[in-house]
């Protein structure tokens, strides 16, 4: 359920080899170059193109709150372009293939990236999206374990290698807490890719990306913790809603299904970590950790974003600019507390503030009418399964014993008739066949899976559909299927797909105890909001069909830039 933070946190004897690329060299400071505010545009072309994804959003965020915004997202509700039926067109909702379908405009097919993990061919192992044993974190305190990072398994350029290809001179730059959001929506090789170092550094990146940490960013890991102590969090996260909430359809502070978050609670106020001073490791440890889980990670990425506008001067020259900011923050509190949480109204209603002085500065620096921004999420949510039967509907959880036991059943069947169950492992979404004991076996990998996938489906009257991967292969995937069969076509790669591959029924969590979860092709999971907002830009509702994988040809299109002949998304109509 919380693979994220293990993939953030966790520390491997990987060893290190690959190098930055040597063209990159960063400026001390460029901010001497721009002036302290811009005039109007000169050209119809913006400077500065901005993604914006709040990680785990879902697009009814927008109107519930839309009383209480005043800030950015208010801008985004009332002065944007939004395209009302948006929704991810494959079935593998997880923050990966979301960030790295914004960052490119293609379908995981595509990319290559079709989870957040997936399971080795032969031996099982988890391969993490942005793994690679063969570059070297960069970070701001020295550490002697640490896993690597890079793009290595997208397979496709994204809108940073375009804008760079058309202009070496542009900054391309991607920043969230989450490694894999950053580098999702930086495509193969943006300039810098910068993510949320969990031993206490603030920032980092590694050797595919840069040598070094740029100067603005060491400057401001300097005083990460520092300004902690002085904020507002400094002893707790606690709430700073307004007294009426009425028609925000926000939920009580306590609820059932949800899971202990900070403080081993999911109520308000959430006490902050013992800090000395000087702060130890150890502590400086926790306090990373507990940035990560608060509204603080969102201020911060907003706060470095804003750090990389001023210090490289971004959108001040003829050069365009991109900057991708992606705020993972409501995902770590939503995956424990659920989308209507107070916590998430909170968190969202702090990001509100924070984006407001986002776009103040952009109005200051680069122009009001010299960039444009786009609101958008790597995929949706399940309310929590609880709340959804107390309002009446249909939900629930299947348990890591009923998966388990489904799982059995299937290589039961097998190897009843094979002799071999041939089994590697299995995840939440599949099972994986080893291929060299088929082969050594000279049995047929196609009649294996059926059999699995038949056993599987009658011991799991939880799973709405069981494919095998026979099923998609050779499958023409720009032709009309039907919604079952073209989702999860989308998303399935011949390697990286499991063999045999299964999804639950609409309400339904699979290995999630408490807390609820995504990663299905169910509306809840694919539906997200997509806004434009900028100079020219027509406010109003769209309710034509859309993707996030429409980001990348119309911001390419915007730019005048020449658009990839293999882009899956579209260009939207923005006037």
């Amino acid at each position: 359920m919380f693979a994220s933070l293990l993939h953030a946190g966790l520390a491997s004897l990987a060893g290190f080899t690959a190098q930055a690329p040597a063209s990159q060299a960063w400026p001390a400071s460029a901010a001497s170059a721009a002036a302290e505010t811009r005039e109007e545009p000169t050209s119809a072309r913006p400077k500065l193109v901005v993604v914006f994804v709040v990680d785990q959003m879902v697009p009814e965020h927008l109107d519930r709150l839309a009383t209480l915004w005043t800030g950015g997202f208010a801008r985004f509700a009332r002065q944007g372009r939004r395209f009302t039926e948006a929704a991810y067109d494959y079935a593998g909702t997880e923050t990966c293939p979301g960030h790295t379908t914004l960052g490119t405009g293609r379908m995981p097919w595509k990319h290559g990236i079709v989870a957040n993990d997936w399971l080795a061919r032969e031996n099982g192992n988890d391969v993490y999206c942005v793994a690679d044993p063969d570059v070297q974190p960069v970070r701001q305190v020295a550490r002697p374990f640490s896993d690597g990072r890079s793009s290595k398994h997208i397979r496709v350029a994204g809108l940073a290698d375009v804008v760079e290809a058309a202009s070496p001179r542009s900054h391309t730059v991607t920043i969230s807490t989450k490694d894999r959001a950053a580098i999702g929506l930086g495509g193969k090789r943006p300039d810098l890719a910068l993510w949320w170092d969990l031993s206490g550094g603030g920032f980092m990146t590694s050797t595919w990306f840069a040598a070094e940490l740029p100067a603005f960013v060491r400057g401001w890991n300097a005083t990460w913790l520092e300004r902690a102590r002085a904020s507002d969090f400094a002893a707790q996260w606690a709430s700073a809603l307004p007294a009426e909430l009425d028609g925000t359809r926000t939920a009580e502070d306590a609820r059932a299904g949800e899971a202990n978050f900070l403080d081993g609670k999911h109520v308000f106020p959430y006490s902050a970590p013992a800090l000395s001073d000087p702060a130890t490791d150890a502590e400086r440890a926790k306090w990373a950790s507990f940035v990560y889980h608060t509204p603080l990670a969102d201020r911060y990425v907003l706060e470095l974003a804003r750090r990389a506008v001023e210090e490289l001067a971004l959108g001040t020259d003829e050069h365009p600019d991109y900057l991708g900011i992606s705020c993972s923050a409501c995902d770590i509190v939503g995956h424990a507390c659920g989308p209507y949480s107070r916590e998430v109204t909170d968190l969202l209603l702090r990001d509100d503030r924070e984006l407001e002085q986002f776009f103040a500065l952009l109005d200051q620096r680069v122009g009001a009418g010299n960039w444009l921004a786009v609101l958008s999420a790597d995929h949706g949510v399940l309310e929590l399964p609880e709340a959804l039967v107390a309002a009446g509907g249909t939900a629930g959880r299947v348990s890591s014993k009923e998966l388990s036991a489904a799982v059995k059943a299937a290589r039961a069947a097998v190897k009843e008739r094979f002799g071999e169950d041939f089994y590697v492992d299995h995840d939440s979404t599949g099972i994986r066949f080893s291929q060299t004991k088929l082969a050594a076996a000279g049995v047929a990998a196609a009649d294996v899976r059926r059999l699995a996938r038949d056993a599987f489906a009658a011991a799991a009257p939880w799973a709405e559909r069981v494919f095998t991967a026979d099923e998609f292969v050779g499958l023409e995937r720009d032709k009309p299927w039907p919604d079952g069969i073209r989702l999860q076509l989308h998303s399935f790669d011949a390697e990286r797909s499991a063999d045999v591959l299964y999804q639950p029924r609409p309400g339904w969590l699979v290995g999630v105890g408490v807390g609820t979860s995504h990663g299905t092709p169910h509306p809840y999971d694919r539906r997200v909001p997509l806004v434009f907002l900028g100079s020219g830009v027509a406010a109003g509702a769209d309710a034509r069909a859309s993707s996030p994988a429409d980001v990348v040809p119309t911001l390419l299109a915007e730019l005048g830039l020449a658009l990839p002949s293999d882009l899956d998304g579209r260009v939207l109509p923005l006037r």
